[in-house]
């Protein structure tokens, strides 16, 4: 049953990762890019850095980011995260912004 396998993998990916909150990962993006938190998660600002960050380090799903990036939908998040990963293989700048954050969110890790 496709839908009990979703599940069963939600769950693994969620017991894997480190209880890190989506508003820590809002606040490290804001800290770290000297930029106001509203920024992070506005449409034209950092919305789809921060998915992309929340969707590799925590266990929450496409539907729980995307009400918590503003409203969109679970196939949405799926097409910005997309989007997104393949920005960063051509764009250096994105992809030192997202190393640079992953290192300070290391940081919750311990």
């Amino acid at each position: 049953n496709p839908d009990t396998v979703g599940r069963e993998e939600t769950s693994s990916r969620r017991s894997l990762t480190t209880p890190v909150s989506m508003e820590e990962i809002i606040e490290t993006i804001s800290r770290t890019l000297h930029i106001p938190k509203e920024q992070v998660t506005d449409k034209k600002g950092y919305r789809n850095l921060a998915l992309a960050l929340i969707r590799r380090s925590t266990g929450f799903t496409n539907k729980e980011i995307g009400r918590f990036v503003g409203g969109l939908t679970y196939s949405a998040v799926t097409k910005a995260y997309q989007r997104f990963e393949e920005s960063l293989k051509t764009d250096k700048h994105l992809r030192d912004i997202m190393t640079r954050l992953e290192r300070q969110m290391s940081q919750f890790k311990g």
